[in-house]
């Protein structure tokens, strides 16, 4: 962080957070799977923020090149762009706790709710 602290934390996924910096508003925004001159222009500190208040997806649309058989083509990708919903984890009625999918107590924990 070049020595500057951090004010705000937001993180939603793995590989999927943004730092809020104290001065000059600056951010540090990280997201997998998405260009990341896309990210700098496209996706700023509140919508992070906004996507793990109202829990939902969004969706982003970006040009890319491909290569195939030594002709390049252009093509129109569309992605996850941000989205607080964890694949990896199930997550406990109080959303707070998670356990690993395949875990013995998800059956107990959904039988409770």
């Amino acid at each position: 962080m070049a020595g500057i602290p951090p004010t705000e934390f937001c993180g939603l996924r793995s590989n999927m957070y943004s730092l809020a910096m104290l001065t000059g508003n600056r951010e540090y925004r990280k997201a997998k799977s998405m260009p990341k001159a896309y990210v700098r222009k496209h996706v700023d500190h509140e919508q992070y923020l906004h996507v793990l208040c109202h829990w939902f997806g969004t969706t982003c649309r970006y040009h890319v090149f491909h290569s195939r058989n030594h002709g390049v083509t252009t093509s129109i990708s569309s992605k996850v762009r941000l989205s607080c919903i964890d694949d990896k984890r199930y997550l406990l009625p109080d959303a707070i706790h998670s356990l690993a999918y395949k875990h013995c107590d998800i059956a107990v924990a959904a039988a409770t709710i």
